[in-house]
């Protein structure tokens, strides 16, 4: 950190200390988020999220209403599972699961899975709920080259 910075962080910190006016007010520094808050973040509400974005059901698209991106699509790509990921007020969420709970207004209690198997299609009519160890059976047979799911 500069020599500038920190001086005028402390300025301002002995500025406001004493003054009752300004003595609950927090600091205007910008600082990433830290894992603890991440953590303690609270899981978002379905009022906040229709607040926050809209979907389309038919593309599978989320497109923020609020903020510096209104229209941009939300989230990105990540790149070692090939999966969308949405961070809403310190959180990441992948985008199939807050499509279920955009829809549905419930957080899935399984798995959300892709039925074409394109993780980045989150078409409504393309996800579908199932135990996790349904999700890993397909998984498995899909990787194999089997048509039929088998047991053993």
């Amino acid at each position: 950190m500069s020599k500038r910075r920190t001086y005028m962080r402390e300025y301002h910190r002995n500025r406001y200390r004493n003054d009752p006016e300004f003595r609950d007010r927090k600091l205007n520094v910008s600082r990433p988020i830290s894992k603890a808050y991440r953590r303690n973040a609270k899981t978002i509400t379905h009022s906040d999220l229709i607040a926050l974005l809209e979907y389309d059901p038919d593309t599978g698209v989320f497109r923020w209403k609020v903020g510096r991106y209104i229209g941009r699509t939300a989230g990105w790509t990540n790149q070692k599972t090939g999966r969308l990921l949405i961070g809403v007020k310190g959180k990441l969420y992948y985008a199939n699961r807050l499509a279920w709970f955009y829809m549905t207004g419930e957080w899935p209690e399984s798995d959300v899975d892709h039925i074409d198997e394109d993780k980045t299609n989150n078409a409504f009519a393309n996800l579908q709920l199932l135990t996790r160890t349904d999700n890993l059976k397909k998984r498995w047979n899909a990787q194999k080259g089997n048509s039929v799911p088998t047991r053993g």
